[in-house]
């Protein structure tokens, strides 16, 4: 594999690691607020795949 590959996908994962603690932390403390949140992201998933896609990334 690709050094540079290798890389990409560890700072995706760390990304999203990082994603995913700041959204536990908010469940913690405006549990509200992060149901809201996952609604609209799930409301919007088909919308963002269209224009990542569109993109050609």
């Amino acid at each position: 594999m690709n050094e540079n590959l290798l890389f990409k996908l560890f700072k995706g994962l760390l990304l999203l690691a990082a994603v995913a603690a700041l959204y536990v932390a908010l469940c913690v403390v405006a549990p509200e607020l992060a149901m809201g949140l996952f609604a609209l992201a799930v409301i919007t998933a088909p919308w963002w795949y269209g224009a990542v896609r569109r993109e050609g990334r």
